[in-house]
């Protein structure tokens, strides 16, 4: 059997099952998050930042990452294996980096206004 295919122990299962709570309850906040980004648009001239809008689309993806990361983690809970444990924790993390990534961009290129 691949390594990556591997069944997993009961550790890995509860693991998978409490991710998926866990997304399901970061839900609200980044929900909430998203509805409020739209200030990030009331400094005059931020409507024209690129950097303003990958940030405003970042927080817009929050709750699908959170909706994706709880379906990955139910499914992983039910059938684990490795690869679909790297996809439970690989969605987070990739939208944590990306939204890292844009606001050290945002800081260094603007000085850490919306509009510059």
């Amino acid at each position: 059997m691949d390594e990556m295919t591997d069944r997993g122990s009961g550790a890995g299962r509860v693991f998978a099952l409490v991710s998926a709570i866990l997304a399901l309850l970061g839900f609200l906040p980044a929900g909430f998050a998203a509805m409020m980004s739209v200030m990030m648009f009331d400094a005059p001239g931020s409507d024209e930042n690129g950097l303003v809008w990958a940030l405003v689309l970042g927080m817009w993806a929050a709750p699908l990452v959170c909706v994706a990361t709880a379906v990955a983690g139910f499914i992983a809970a039910s059938r684990f294996t490795r690869r679909r444990a790297v996809v439970l924790v690989g969605l987070p993390v990739a939208w944590f980096a990306y939204m890292a990534v844009m606001v050290m961009l945002l800081e260094n290129n603007c000085g850490g206004q919306f509009s510059c």
